[in-house]
């Protein structure tokens, strides 16, 4: 789309160099050449420092005029009054991208910073270079072990390659706030970018290639500010044809918010009513908080779409079922009765149930009978009223909560697993040795029903696209 950008060789590149590159990890371009070593990335490396002749066994260039090649990608770090030089540098060699980590641009909120970004801007559309920044923290590419950052949140062990994009403006909330805490949830990054003031190259760029990306099935943002309405429109129309949420959140909200958007990227927040309505006109997911966006793209990045506003629930523990119920009416969930057939079913299992409610108390019956838990929630997932199924597991054997795992992934209707306690007979079966295996697995009520919630609006959002759109007054 000739909106966006390709992004293609920014994430791929064939060869990288790095401007102010040491190997001094206590400087910030010290800790990006070794993460990018370390990471195992496979292209051509040139580290420029003229007072180095070596970097982490990586022969080291002067300047970028004399390496033997124009690189696909250049890292820029270096204090302010050196990065308009070094674009210069970069445009002069041919480089078609570059990320400027450096600081002291349009954030500062002087006049003097705001142009020296506009310059920065201007050197690089006249030459043809394409660049991410100032003031970022670079991005992380899990799926081709391209790591162009200095965070500290991708040392080894290294995490598992996964189906999730993250974007931010800032760095610690995108790559500490969701992707690391999503990795510790058990979920998988393919992408992840901090991509500070935003001031060439946008949020909209990195998430058009993440929606584009086979290895992404979900698109999770931080938004400090979104100038483009239009180039948004696209983005979400192209995510909904290949349905691939986008989640965000949108910060700037208050009066003390927008100052410190202000004071960070430089940003200006806007109207938050006009964003929050243009959002959901444009079916994009608005969650509150940054572990809303990994535990929403749990249960969504499964691509089973609930068709109604119906879930279901059961459990041996009455009292979380009422908390559950509670909670989730508070989302919009319902939890109606089932059919004559289903409540047939249940007797089986329940005997001296006259009558099974929904959410359904197992009650003390359940406990000690193998796969009663997973029958259960098998007949209750069939009820045609039922479009989402949440099975509460409190403290139960391995092959019991297998059986559970099994009926939800042989299921058409998503399921989101409730799961406060643990396992009682394998400590290695966990909340997240599940979600790494794909299911949707939540410790706690709250963040399980608005996760479904969001599930919800999402496949209800779907369902009216096509209906004609109400013509302007």
């Amino acid at each position: 789309m000739g909106q966006f950008a390709d992004l293609r060789r920014f994430f791929k590149p064939r060869s990288v160099a790095f401007i102010g590159a040491t190997e001094d990890v206590s400087k910030f371009g010290g800790r990006c050449v070794e993460l990018l070593v370390e990471f195992g990335y496979r292209g051509r490396i040139y580290p420029v420092n003229p007072k180095r002749s070596e970097i982490f066994g990586h022969k080291c260039y002067p300047s970028l005029s004399d390496l033997p090649e124009a690189p696909d990608h250049v890292g820029i770090v270096l204090p302010s009054a050196g990065v308009l030089p070094a674009l210069e540098e970069c445009v002069r060699k041919g480089v078609p991208f570059a990320t400027v980590y450096s600081a002291g641009f349009g954030e500062t909120g002087t006049p003097e910073g705001r142009e020296l970004q506009a310059r920065a801007v201007e050197i690089a559309r006249r030459g043809g270079l394409r660049f991410m920044g100032p003031n970022c923290n670079g991005l992380v590419n899990f799926v081709d072990n391209f790591a162009f950052t200095s965070t500290a949140a991708i040392r080894p062990p290294r995490a598992r390659t996964g189906d999730l994009g993250v974007v931010s403006q800032s760095g610690g909330a995108g790559q500490i706030g969701v992707m690391w805490r999503a990795q510790q949830a058990g979920l998988g990054v393919s992408y992840q970018v901090s991509c500070g003031n935003d001031a060439d190259l946008d949020l909209l760029d990195y998430m058009h290639f993440m929606v584009e990306s086979e290895e992404t099935k979900a698109v999770l943002a931080i938004a400090e500010h979104l100038a483009d309405g239009d180039r948004l429109r696209a983005l979400a129309r192209r995510a909904h044809e290949l349905d691939k949420p986008i989640l965000m959140v949108k910060v700037g909200r208050t009066e003390a918010g927008s100052r410190m958007a202000a004071s960070h990227t430089g940003s200006v927040t806007g109207a938050d009513a006009v964003f929050d309505a243009a959002l959901r006109q444009m079916g994009i997911i608005r969650v509150d908080d940054t572990s809303e966006l990994y535990e929403a793209a749990m249960l969504l990045r499964g691509g089973r779409r609930p068709g109604g506003w119906g879930a279901c629930s059961t459990s041996i523990s009455g009292g979380n079922l009422v908390m559950l119920a509670d909670l989730g009416a508070r989302e919009g969930l319902t939890f109606p009765g089932y059919n004559d057939a289903t409540q047939a079913k249940l007797r089986e299992y329940l005997p001296g149930f006259s009558a099974t409610s929904n959410p359904t108390d197992l009650t003390s019956v359940a406990i000690g009978k193998k796969d009663t838990l997973a029958s259960v929630v098998h007949i209750m997932g069939e009820d045609p009223a039922i479009d989402t199924v949440i099975p509460l597991i409190t403290f139960s054997p391995a092959a019991d909560i297998r059986a559970v795992a099994d009926v939800a992934a042989a299921s058409s209707k998503p399921f989101a697993i409730l799961w406060p306690g643990k396992c009682s007979d394998d400590p290695s079966l966990t909340p997240a040795s599940l979600v790494a295996e794909g299911h949707a697995v939540y410790r706690d009520a709250l963040p399980c029903v608005k996760a479904v919630g969001s599930a919800m609006r999402y496949a209800e959002f779907r369902r009216r696209r096509g209906r004609i759109a109400p013509a302007r007054p």
